[in-house]
């Protein structure tokens, strides 16, 4: 078993209960609300997806208490996701057929879904999947190389504001980067924050070269995606991207709806989420923070 936290792997010996979220938080408001909710998905020792689950199968920690876990169900809220892309020139052609096969993906699983293509400067526009899929198909053929969008940790504030607008409360941002374009210099501690008040997760894959078998690791960047209950993901060569770019939806869209009885306390407090009796190799990924 292994359980993630920023940047390693830490084995945990004989224990029967993998968690995940340990360096992650809630929102102030923790005793508003009765209950809880946090998304999570969970894959097995061969990265697919776990079914079957239920509200047995998972444990919840607030600030190292366990609290009762009330129900678990496969999430049906629809998804808002955006993609921000960056590909050298010769990927596009492949790119885009990657991001086709994962719109279609999210089509099936999500018909209710929305999602914003980022490859350019502005703020992206949020499409439906299904009502507006030709804008869609439009936003995805017209992808280009913008060699000046700014490192995307820079660029966290814009789009989660812009998922913080959105209808439903599953947002995910999944970047699709060549090496070194997720870091940046102007990180601050509300870069974070941005995330966890828009109830965010963050997604990567980094796309490095053909044959490649060293890519560029930013710490920063990887923390965010594991506070925030994401996953990252390498393709060496973009003829791969498609199969690791499903892999990912896969993932997400096995997500389960965790609800649990919230601690009686004020403040930011630790959460954490655990599955039991998972097999060794098998992972959790759920944000640090509730979403109501």
């Amino acid at each position: 078993m292994t359980r993630r936290t920023p940047g390693r792997l830490w084995p945990p010996g004989l224990a029967v209960l993998l968690f995940c979220g340990a360096a992650a938080i809630v929102p102030n408001d923790l005793g508003a609300a009765k209950n809880g909710t946090v998304y999570v998905a969970v894959a097995g020792s061969d990265g697919q997806p776990v079914p079957g689950l239920v509200a047995a199968n998972f444990a919840v920690r607030v600030a190292g208490h366990d609290q009762p876990v009330l129900s678990a169900q496969p999430a049906s809220d629809p998804l808002s996701l955006i993609l921000f892309v960056q590909v050298s020139p010769n990927d596009v052609a492949l790119t885009r057929a990657a991001i086709r096969s994962l719109i279609d993906r999210v089509r099936r699983a999500s018909p209710q879904a929305r999602i914003g293509l980022a490859n350019g400067p502005g703020a992206p526009e949020m499409l439906a999947v299904t009502a507006q899929a030709k804008q869609l198909e439009t936003e995805v053929g017209a992808l280009y190389t913008e060699p000046d969008l700014g490192p995307l940790v820079e660029r966290l504030p814009d789009l989660t504001a812009v998922l913080a607008q959105e209808p439903t409360s599953r947002r995910i941002i999944l970047s699709i980067t060549p090496p070194g374009a997720t870091s940046g210099r102007r990180l601050t501690p509300d870069t974070p924050a941005t995330l966890r008040k828009a109830g965010c997760e963050l997604w990567g894959i980094e796309v490095g070269q053909v044959g490649g078998t060293i890519l560029d690791r930013d710490p920063i960047f990887e923390d965010l995606i594991v506070w925030s209950g994401g996953r990252r993901a390498s393709a060496y060569g973009a003829a791969l991207l498609d199969a690791v770019a499903r892999h990912a939806a896969d993932l997400f869209l096995s997500q389960y709806l965790v609800t649990f009885t919230r601690a009686d306390a004020k403040g930011q407090q630790s959460l954490q989420v655990g599955v039991r009796g998972l097999p060794s190799g098998a992972q959790v990924f759920a944000p640090g923070w509730t979403l109501n």
